[in-house]
């Protein structure tokens, strides 16, 4: 599994907005790896076509903190990072 961020055009109301104004969504990603073997016949040059690997993914949305209602449990904090992982912040209660 893994965390997938994307940013959203839609606006709570329904409406689209343009990529600068548009907001960062996370997605909490699970799922696997299939390969599809349809190909087993060979092409008129007489090569077979390889097998084809796709993902099969659910995704859930995240809310971001800011939205949670019920506060974080004392194991979990709210955290930022560079793209080498370092910390830039980190909740101050936990």
């Amino acid at each position: 599994s893994f965390f997938l961020r994307m940013k959203c055009t839609l606006t709570s109301r329904g409406r689209t907005v343009n990529v600068k104004s548009a907001t960062w969504k996370v997605l909490h990603c699970s799922g696997h790896v299939r390969v599809y073997d349809g190909h087993t016949e060979e092409t008129s040059s007489g090569h077979k076509e390889p097998p084809v690997p796709y993902l099969v993914l659910i995704c859930d949305p995240i809310q971001h903190p800011s939205n949670i209602e019920v506060p974080l449990d004392t194991k979990t904090f709210l955290s930022r990072h560079t793209m080498d992982m370092k910390f830039t912040y980190r909740d101050e209660d936990h």
